[in-house]
């Protein structure tokens, strides 16, 4: 299908622009025509091989899947449909500037814009995450910037299964995508994890500090376990570079939460450190003290409960002494 500027898709939406290229997709700034020529963002999955009835079935599947889903920092679509065996989405039109673009154009971000990043795009992961959903390929070309600095997460929608039937058609984002995938992605048993997104996400941490990917672009295929820790550049905390080796540990039972990554960020913005429990020592204060008071209120219930025993009892005694006074005068009358 030919795309251009100033045609008309699906018989009322006017191409305005092509705004960017997404995984699997154009997205284009088009006016509906029976909307009173309202802005929306089109993208539209398009193919000159064209999709099977299977492959549409599961775009159909995968975004009524995630129709329900809504938070701040996910760039969800408002309307999917099929026109002519081109699946399309519609989302809200804003002048957004992509992770990608702006680390090309800037080279790379101080650590409270990095912090920002985690706090808002780790917020959206953790959402998805808690709804049983990992993003399949999140690169910082994923993730979009609109001219309030607000962050969102986009092309979460593909589920893992259609998106490795749809690789063909994106081999201009392989690369990009090979070089934030962890070591277990490239086992084709290795089912997708919210661990996953963790990896790439740390793996977007240091190209966010350096304004290179890691591992010269070859991702988790040249991790190993006993690979040096990835380090950052003078001018970035220790704690960040710690947060960012966490990330990308060889074993994914070793990485942290998106809830921790949110955390972290907000004690950075915060307080001006980051804070995972397992490598900072005030993190570790605030969770001692945390136990401390855990481990006293279970002694205050205990000695609630012996004053209520003990209180018990004394109304037992009391109840016993009288009935067996009452039956002591019943037999004297």
């Amino acid at each position: 299908m030919q795309l251009q500027s100033g045609g008309i898709f699906a018989g009322r939406y006017k191409l305005l622009e092509q705004i960017r290229t997404a995984d699997f997709a154009e997205v284009w700034k088009a006016a509906d025509q029976r909307m009173e020529d309202c802005e929306v963002a089109l993208k539209i999955y398009a193919t000159e091989e064209g999709y099977d009835n299977q492959e549409l079935k599961m775009f159909a599947r995968d975004f009524a899947s995630v129709s329900d889903l809504n938070h701040p920092h996910l760039w969800t679509a408002r309307y999917f449909d099929i026109q002519e065996g081109v699946p399309f989405a519609i989302m809200p039109y804003a002048k957004y500037t992509s992770l990608q673009e702006t680390l090309i154009e800037n080279g790379k971000l101080g650590e409270k814009g990095i912090a920002e990043v985690v706090l808002q795009i780790g917020g959206a992961l953790s959402y998805l995450h808690a709804a049983d959903k990992s993003h399949t390929n999140l690169t910082p070309d994923n993730i979009l910037r609109d001219s309030e600095g607000k962050y969102l997460l986009t092309d979460f929608e593909i589920s893992p299964e259609l998106a490795i039937r749809m690789e063909k058609l994106a081999e201009s984002s392989q690369e990009l995508s090979r070089a934030y995938a962890p070591p277990e992605s490239f086992d084709s048993k290795a089912p997708l994890s919210a661990e996953a997104n963790i990896f790439s996400f740390g793996a977007m941490i240091y190209a966010m500090a350096t304004g290179n990917v890691p591992w010269m672009g070859g991702g988790g295929t040249r991790l190993k376990p006993d690979s040096p820790p990835l380090e950052l550049p003078k001018g970035y905390s220790e704690e960040l570079e710690a947060v960012l080796q966490k990330c990308v540990s060889f074993d994914p039972a070793d990485r942290p939460t998106a809830g921790d990554l949110v955390l972290a960020a907000k004690g950075f913005l915060e307080n001006g450190f980051w804070a995972l429990e397992a490598d900072s020592s005030k993190s570790m204060k605030v969770h001692t003290s945390d136990i401390t008071q855990e481990s006293t209120a279970p002694t205050k219930n205990a000695e609630s409960s012996e004053e209520e025993t003990s209180t018990k009892s004394e109304e037992s005694s009391f109840a016993s002494n009288l009935l067996a006074l009452v039956a002591l005068l019943w037999f004297l009358s």
